[in-house]
């Protein structure tokens, strides 16, 4: 990747349309909605870092959220380049992005060690 200028989304707006002000960030169709609405599909296809801001008003962000909103990029790029493309400012929910990553690499390898058997 480039060291180009990174791309920041505001989740703030996005959600506001999606979920209103809720504080907690659950399911996979919020996820997916969300996803749709920061265009993640467009944006792992460019060749630039792209910055989630998720907003302070966030106290919770569910593995399902995460599942809709994270895992295709983790699909579509892999662990590594999911890592250095994307970054997460604002509450830290660091661990629970972690675990998604974790979730969906998991995934992957039983996929591929289905399709090597």
């Amino acid at each position: 990747m480039t060291t180009a200028t990174a791309v920041r989304i505001e989740l703030d707006s996005i959600l506001d349309a999606i979920v209103g002000p809720q504080r907690l960030l659950a399911g996979d169709l919020t996820g997916e909605d969300a996803r749709r609405e920061a265009q993640l599909d467009y944006h792992d296809l460019q060749d630039y870092p792209v910055e989630i801001v998720i907003p302070a008003r966030v106290i919770s962000v569910n593995s399902s959220f995460l599942r809709g909103f994270i895992r295709p990029s983790i699909f579509r790029l892999g662990e590594d380049r999911f890592r250095e493309k994307y970054s997460f400012t604002g509450p830290d929910f660091s661990a629970e992005i972690e675990d998604e990553i974790g979730r969906a690499v998991l995934q992957l390898q039983r996929a591929e060690s289905r399709a090597a058997a």
